[in-house]
């Protein structure tokens, strides 16, 4: 099965099982699915395997802040960007309960932002995530700490991958 074939069923709603080897393929496809981050953020998987996520966004002049810097809200955004791949990933639904963040430094509005992600607990009704977000030079941005409620599960995400 490829991952063209899973696409092909997920749009007709059908049943299927993801492959543990294609999981990373299909966090991926997960991510251009959603408008939001795909088409107006331009976000890109760097990396993913279970319980942990790099993304990275390319920024310009449409996210600055009044100061001519990086907007806090669209690092806030992209915080919560790196729970999809991270709860998709082990086979759940959850929607964002608490974000807590720490901004670090400001960053001008070129060049692109580094997200990484890590799940920290996978409860059957509470997950948390940790995640950093890095400036074009390596430098801390932002920390934060995000608390998730499960509202469902994702049967075609295989238990280990």
């Amino acid at each position: 099965m490829t991952l063209e074939d899973l696409v092909q069923k997920a749009e007709r709603g059908e049943s299927f099982r993801v492959p543990p080897a294609l999981m990373p393929d299909y966090i991926r496809w997960l991510y251009t699915t959603h408008r939001c981050l795909h088409t107006l953020f331009g976000v890109r998987v760097e990396s993913v395997r279970r319980g942990d996520i790099v993304l990275s966004l390319p920024l310009t002049a449409d996210y600055t802040n009044s100061g001519g810097f990086l907007y806090g809200g669209v690092l806030a955004a992209m915080a919560d960007a790196i729970s999809l791949g991270l709860i998709a990933g082990v086979g759940k639904s959850a929607v964002t309960t608490q974000l807590f963040m720490n901004f670090v430094k400001s960053h001008p509005a070129s060049g692109r932002v580094t997200l990484h992600g890590a799940l920290r607990h996978n409860g059957g009704r509470l997950i948390t995530l940790r995640g950093e977000i890095f400036g074009e030079t390596g430098e801390l941005l932002a920390d934060m700490n995000i608390a998730m409620t499960v509202v469902g599960r994702l049967p075609e995400v295989p238990e280990d991958w």
